[in-house]
């Protein structure tokens, strides 16, 4: 298999596996127990998922991001901007790849689909009292709030040496 379709296939799988981890915390201990299950199971996801291949690395991204370890580097703010002019002109973000003699690198938009991402991304308004203080305990600088449905929330992303 070719490293694009590799990349492709991580990341539906990063994204499946994200949101039924998520969805069956939610289901057994609510959504503000459920913020401390979202913030260890996405890291050793994306190590898990990157370990299968030497030289990849995988990870979520977002200009407002809850984990500091996932903002954006320089290309990836720069796709992400250019995402964001695009959608104005009414046409969604897409799959990007960009190639060089060193390393692949691939952006897959994260668009904002469900309810019940409000819960904890959304406004002020959408987010309860006790989710907010469990926001606040594990993200004192948490950016990631704010959200409508439909919004680009970030991205995930791959780099891929070439060894």
């Amino acid at each position: 298999m070719e490293k694009k379709e590799i990349i492709k296939t991580l990341f539906e799988e990063l994204q499946a596996d994200l949101l039924k981890e998520l969805q069956e915390s939610i289901k057994k201990n609510g959504i503000a127990s459920s913020i401390a299950v979202c913030k260890t199971i996405s890291p050793a996801k994306e190590q898990e998922l990157s370990a299968k291949y030497p030289g990849l690395r995988l990870r979520r991204i977002s200009e407002k991001n809850r984990n500091p370890e996932h903002a954006p580097n320089e290309w990836e703010a720069k796709v992400i901007q250019d995402w964001k002019q695009f959608s104005k002109t009414g046409n969604p973000p897409y799959m990007f790849f960009e190639s060089s003699p060193q390393e692949l690198h691939a952006l897959k938009p994260i668009l904002l689909a469900n309810e019940t991402c409000l819960k904890c991304h959304g406004s002020s308004e959408a987010i309860d009292a006790k989710t907010k203080a469990a926001l606040l305990r594990l993200y004192p600088n948490d950016k990631a709030t704010g959200y409508k449905l439909g919004d680009l929330r970030g991205a995930f992303s791959a780099s891929w040496k070439r060894l």
